[in-house]
């Protein structure tokens, strides 16, 4: 903004960050509800429809970042899981965020989501520099980061949704080749009846 006069393309990338963030923030506040003694609304949700919209977001940010966003899908267009919408954007949000900060001018992050017979899931791997054991064996708890001035908060967050939803997180990650974050979640109609 200090170089002077914003693109069309900058000033629609600020617009959709400040929704965004206000988003966040809202969906924050559900968070924290959830983490309390609030209890968080479950719906049917479109899950291909809700990442593609998170991707379509991201693709802005990753574009400043150099870092190209690429998304495939083999799952029915039709397949829904159950949860909260505004928690599971902030989840997919901070993934797919992460994936582009780890990475190089140049870098790619692919967004893959499956569907098997009873979960739907949603792969998110970056050719970054990866994340050190140390770090690894720690990701999902506060306070435990591997970015310089990182809380952790972010990915605990990702952890405790996708959790909270019936569904878990697996992570693989190789120093200087990348990192791949696996998120699993129960199908609807197959979801456990304490989900539904």
């Amino acid at each position: 903004m200090e170089e002077g006069p914003l693109s069309k393309q900058q000033t629609l990338y600020l617009l959709q960050s400040k929704n965004e963030l206000n988003q966040a923030e809202r969906s924050l506040d559900h968070y924290l509800a959830f983490m309390g003694e609030g209890s968080i609304e479950r719906k049917e949700m479109s899950f291909v429809d809700d990442l593609k919209e998170v991707v379509q977001l991201m693709k802005s940010y990753a574009d400043m970042h150099k870092v190209d966003l690429i998304f495939t899908s083999t799952a029915e267009e039709e397949v829904s899981i159950k949860g909260d919408p505004a928690l599971l954007r902030f989840a997919l949000l901070n993934i797919i965020k992460n994936g582009i900060e780890a990475c190089t001018p140049n870098g790619r992050v692919n967004i893959s989501l499956h569907e098997m017979l009873k979960e739907v899931f949603i792969v998110v791997e970056d050719n970054g520099s990866g994340i050190p054991s140390q770090v690894l064996s720690q990701i999902g708890k506060p306070l435990r980061s591997g970015k310089v001035n990182g809380t952790g908060l972010g990915l605990t967050s990702t952890f405790k949704i996708t959790e909270s939803m019936g569904g878990r997180v697996e992570v693989e990650s190789d120093i200087n080749k990348g990192t791949v974050f696996s998120l699993y979640f129960p199908k609807w109609g197959l979801a456990k009846t304490t989900f539904q």
